[in-house]
């Protein structure tokens, strides 16, 4: 998969639009649009921040590996989620204390 069907994959899997990810870190949704479609590639600095927000490695996000929690030549022992769970994770977040 290329750069942009890995972000795609990634902010779905978390069920969260592409508005919500552009605030989530900073940018214009029409910016993240492009990244999506493959008409433009984010700088190193919006590579590591759209990382962050997906929970996901960005080294994964470019393809240096086919694990999204594991850096290239590093392991990561964080768990790997489906889809499902991480839906469920964050409808948790979002319940009132």
């Amino acid at each position: 998969m290329k750069f942009n069907e890995r972000l795609v994959v990634a902010r779905k899997a978390l069920d969260i639009s592409q508005k919500e990810l552009a605030q989530k870190i900073d940018i214009k949704q029409g910016r993240l649009s492009l990244y999506e479609t493959g008409k433009r590639e984010p700088d190193v600095f919006t590579l590591g921040r759209l990382a962050d927000a997906l929970g996901v490695c960005a080294d994964w996000l470019i393809g240096l590996t086919d694990n999204p929690h594991k850096s290239y030549g590093k392991t990561n022992n964080a768990p790997l989620y489906t889809s499902e769970a991480l839906k469920i994770a964050k409808q948790y977040d979002q319940l009132d204390s």
